[in-house]
């Protein structure tokens, strides 16, 4: 089937106040209810997504999921968040496993409103996770950042390897 959004306001939908009208034309098909044997996909051309009160614009949306693995994809031609991204959750075990890799080649953090500490605030590089667990409280894994640069108005600060690990031990301790 096909959806077509124009100005929709997701926030009221979702009483999210920093998510306002949107723009977007979803293509989906699929077969299958259960988690087990559902084979789905979905495809979104995003116009326009307003975000803590700024509209991205050329976004696009992939998505599958088949045999309890979801695999998505987003690529970004926004003016100021130029990205794509690639990710996949098995959820095949107890256990979801989570692989995520982004190439983001220009994000202003400051225009998209995500950082007003400083007016000019660029952000450029690789960012991967990969984990596992059930929530946040117990995730294991791994976030890498790698030939990064943040610039603001005073200095381009160059982070080529960064790695955050989150693991427990045998009796549950981090």
């Amino acid at each position: 089937g096909s959806v077509n959004f124009e100005k929709f306001n997701f926030g009221k939908l979702l009483d999210e106040k920093n998510i306002g009208e949107s723009t977007l034309l979803i293509d989906f098909k699929g077969v299958g209810f259960d988690s087990k044997n559902i084979n789905s996909s979905l495809n979104a051309q995003i116009g326009s997504f307003n975000f803590n009160k700024y509209i991205y614009g050329n976004v696009y949306f992939r998505s599958s999921l088949n045999d309890e693995i979801l695999k998505c994809s987003l690529k970004s031609s926004d003016k100021n968040f130029k990205a794509v991204m690639l990710g996949e959750i098995n959820m095949k075990s107890s256990t979801n496993k989570y692989n995520f890799n982004s190439s983001i080649n220009f994000a202003d953090l400051n225009k998209l409103n995500l950082v007003k500490r400083d007016s000019v605030s660029i952000f450029k590089g690789d960012i991967s996770l990969k984990s596992n667990g059930t929530s946040i409280d117990n995730l294991n894994g791994e976030l890498n950042l790698n030939n990064s640069y943040y610039t603001n108005e005073n200095k381009i600060f160059k982070i080529d390897d960064l790695k955050i690990v989150s693991h427990f031990d045998d009796l549950k301790n981090r």
